[in-house]
């Protein structure tokens, strides 16, 4: 179940961070924190609704999947979320934390806080770096789709910092910084990822996430 919704998220939200931290500072320079300054300490209004018993419930019935027992299963975001917090410890990278899960149609909208401490020093950044908070909140969307082969990839469709997007020019950039190759049927803002063993594929549909197994 980790797959892109543990380290692969991560690391898209470290260099999503890094990318709108560089196209801002080029734009805006010193005026950065003047105009800027109370977005980039705005957090996400949304409210978890995950617990440890929801997370459980979730991985019993993918553990069904798995034995053969389903042909598909499906998750509603609230129990994404639950396994992300509760159950995947080790899914997010130190320094990137709280992820929320949303499903709107067959849109994925990832949201977790980075630490500012995670982003490479680059002494470019140093005008932007001094006005961030400690932690900043990076929100993706897209909608999932099933390659060949045992891979899935998320779109990325938009990207927000702290609420500002990231402008669309940036998204195969960041994509193709989280990946080491991509697959030639994929557009270039799109970041793949292995399936569980025994998925045939992912998708959503009216707002849950899909699992089906290889026929």
């Amino acid at each position: 179940m980790k797959g892109c919704f543990g380290g692969c998220l991560g690391r898209i939200a470290a260099l999503v961070m890094l990318m709108v931290l560089v196209a801002m500072a080029w734009r805006f320079g010193p005026d950065l924190a003047e105009r800027f300054g109370d977005e980039l300490g705005r957090t996400d209004p949304s409210a978890p609704r995950s617990s440890p018993e929801m997370a459980d419930a979730a991985l019993a019935r993918y553990l069904d999947l798995a034995d053969g027992d389903q042909a598909e299963v499906s998750f509603s975001d609230a129990e994404v979320e639950s396994i992300l917090r509760h159950r995947l410890p080790n899914g997010l990278p130190p320094g990137v934390h709280d992820p929320l899960v949303h499903f709107h149609g067959e849109e994925v909208r990832l949201t977790v806080r980075v630490e500012r401490r995670v982003l490479p020093s680059i002494s470019e950044l140093e005008t932007v770096l001094s006005v961030l908070p400690d932690t900043v909140s990076v929100q993706l969307r897209g909608p999932l789709v099933t390659t060949g082969g045992l891979e899935a990839a998320l779109i990325l469709r938009r990207i927000d910092v702290a609420g500002i997007p990231v402008p669309g020019r940036f998204h195969g950039q960041i994509a193709e910084g989280v990946q080491s190759d991509s697959s030639p049927e994929l557009p270039s803002e799109a970041i793949s990822f292995p399936l569980p063993p025994g998925i045939e594929s992912i998708h959503l549909q009216a707002g849950r996430l899909i699992l089906r197994v290889a026929s």
